[in-house]
């Protein structure tokens, strides 16, 4: 019998799952809290990897078009937090997020 490729990727992301619980099982200060968090981020992170890796493949896209959406999108989800937090502590004081290499609005690299 031939397993479908839903099944193999359900199959898969229970693996992973073992695996993040094995990792945090060595001495993580959290404990199991974050497992269910991680095990999350994982598969949204590799279905998308997978799914911009078949694009590319395919020739519908090419990596230059994947990088620079993965760039708006992010800087979109920061304006998004930016948005809500200046909402969220009274609006009266824009807030700008700022990271290790600056903020998204700043015009070079660091």
């Amino acid at each position: 019998m031939t397993i479908s490729d839903q099944d193999r990727h359900l199959r898969a992301s229970h693996c992973m799952q073992a695996g993040v619980k094995m990792e945090y099982a060595r001495g993580f200060p959290d404990g199991d809290e974050h497992v269910h968090a991680r095990v999350g981020i994982n598969v949204a992170l590799r279905d998308s990897a997978s799914l911009a890796k078949l694009l590319m493949a395919k020739g519908l896209i090419t990596e230059a078009e994947y990088l620079a959406a993965i760039a708006d999108g992010m800087e979109e989800e920061v304006r998004q937090y930016e948005q809500r937090l200046t909402r969220n502590f009274g609006g009266k004081v824009a807030i700008k997020l700022v990271g290790a290499f600056g903020g998204i609005d700043d015009e070079s690299t660091s």
